[in-house]
């Protein structure tokens, strides 16, 4: 059995400029990654015969990889955004600025959030996945000629193109909004509810509403750490904010 090692839900912009996918950069391969979903899912697999139709999966590949970041909806004060691309210089860029290499990964002791997702899928994991989809057999399928599928044990910093859109914040979810995540990790709400539509421009995320209550006490749902730029001051984080609109 593995443990409880929730995620919210992967980037689905710009994923064709990345060389590695999902929060720890585990995935070289998209149509692989797709393919395991699938059969993860519920399409019937039969000894090492995946009984599925591999065409709808390359093509529902493929148009994931044209997907681009939406744009701001909503008013960016524009004076103010100015302000803040100085803050994200010096507090952002160093992490989710740069080339997509794996020089974007970072340890769970340098970027102190939960641990749970990076630490489980270990090296064991990984070459059950390399073997099961070097060994699967489906119509239009052929095995990938090098691995797709490793362990890093640690956490990506993905560009923060659309990054407005991507609330609740961390790997999983576990900060409702950027003005929380500018918050010192101990004055963050230990829970709040999900499944709310309506959006705060103010606070950069959706509103502390729905059905669902997201506990950050339960096991993989800690929302300590990535503690950058919460010693700004209420002024500079309110421009930052405002920049990362604009992106």
């Amino acid at each position: 059995p593995m443990p409880y090692a929730p995620i919210k839900f992967g980037l689905v912009w710009d994923i064709d400029k990345r060389t590695w996918v999902h929060w720890d950069g585990n995935t070289k391969s998209p149509i692989s990654r797709n393919l395991l979903a699938s059969l993860g899912l519920g399409a019937p697999l039969h000894g090492k015969h995946g009984d599925l139709d591999f065409a709808t999966v390359k093509r529902q590949t493929d148009l994931s990889e044209s997907i681009r970041p939406p744009k701001y909806p909503f008013t960016i004060d524009k004076a103010a955004a100015k302000r803040g691309e100085a803050h994200f210089e010096s507090k952002c860029a160093s992490c989710h600025g740069g080339p997509e290499s794996d020089k974007r990964l970072y340890s769970i002791a340098d970027v102190g959030t939960d641990p749970r997702r990076a630490e489980v899928f270990n090296d064991k994991q990984a070459e059950g996945f390399n073997k099961f989809l070097a060994e699967l057999e489906a119509v239009g399928y052929e095995p990938p000629k090098e691995f797709g599928v490793r362990s890093t044990g640690k956490y990506w910093a993905a560009t923060l193109n659309g990054v407005w859109a991507r609330s609740p914040y961390l790997h999983n979810g576990s900060v409702r909004t950027m003005q929380e995540l500018l918050t010192a990790p101990g004055q963050r709400a230990k829970n709040f509810h999900r499944g709310s539509q309506e959006y705060d421009p103010a606070q950069m995320g959706y509103t502390d509403a729905g059905v669902y209550v997201f506990d950050t006490t339960a096991e993989g749902n800690s929302n300590s750490g990535h503690d950058y730029g919460t010693k700004l001051s209420a002024d500079e984080k309110r421009a930052l904010m405002e920049y990362l609109k604009t992106l």
